[in-house]
């Protein structure tokens, strides 16, 4: 019973990083973050678009964060979202990591913070990102830039001691490898997913 509650448990955490995705691309990801973090910073409002969908992005940042704290521990991969270690990532082949196989909309989900390893591997990134921080300092983290972001004060006026490059560039690699994983795993195969697509894989 144990080890299927354990699996189940597993599945579910993929479920979160499917169902985050049903609603955001990589490009919406990367601009809320990167002009929320900027805004932060500075002692302007947030202005990219309403304050609720800077809310809901960082709410279901929340959400996805516990996801990823538990699938790297338990080491439950998905052997479809691991490319071969001598694999090249090549933009030419859309159906490794991008859904929509329109040249604009493929070059908008290429994964632009991942090493070569961490695209063949996205299991990588996630190890990476914690361990830079725990779970609870990457909540605290979230909840610090939604609050700075909208309100007209800096958090460097505070005198918060905050990585900013490091915190971003580490928000939007665990985004891209679990982008890279639920597109990968949840394929029936990446052969036969755009049959219309001839694609070097």
């Amino acid at each position: 019973m144990s080890a299927i509650k354990n699996t189940q448990k597993v599945a579910g955490y993929y479920e979160i990083i499917h169902n985050f995705f049903d609603t955001y691309t990589l490009s919406t990801v990367r601009g809320y973050l990167l002009t929320a973090i900027i805004a932060a910073e500075s002692n302007q409002v947030w202005q990219t678009s309403a304050p609720g969908d800077l809310l809901f992005l960082i709410e279901r940042l929340h959400a996805l964060i516990p996801a990823v704290f538990g699938i790297v521990p338990t080491k439950c991969q998905r052997h479809k979202a691991m490319l071969a270690p001598n694999q090249p990532p090549s933009p030419a082949s859309y159906v490794l990591y991008s859904f929509d196989l329109d040249d604009r909309a493929a070059w908008d989900n290429f994964p632009r913070s991942l090493s070569y390893k961490e695209f063949n591997n996205p299991y990588r990134a996630l190890q990476k990102f914690t361990n830079w921080s725990t779970r609870k300092e990457w909540h605290q983290t979230l909840s610090i830039v939604l609050s700075y972001a909208l309100g007209k004060a800096s958090w460097t006026d505070t005198g918060l001691e905050i990585q900013t490059l490091q915190i971003y560039e580490l928000l939007v690699k665990m985004v891209e490898a679990c982008h890279l994983i639920d597109l990968r795993s949840y394929a029936p195969t990446l052969e036969n997913q755009f049959p219309n697509k001839k694609q070097a894989l």
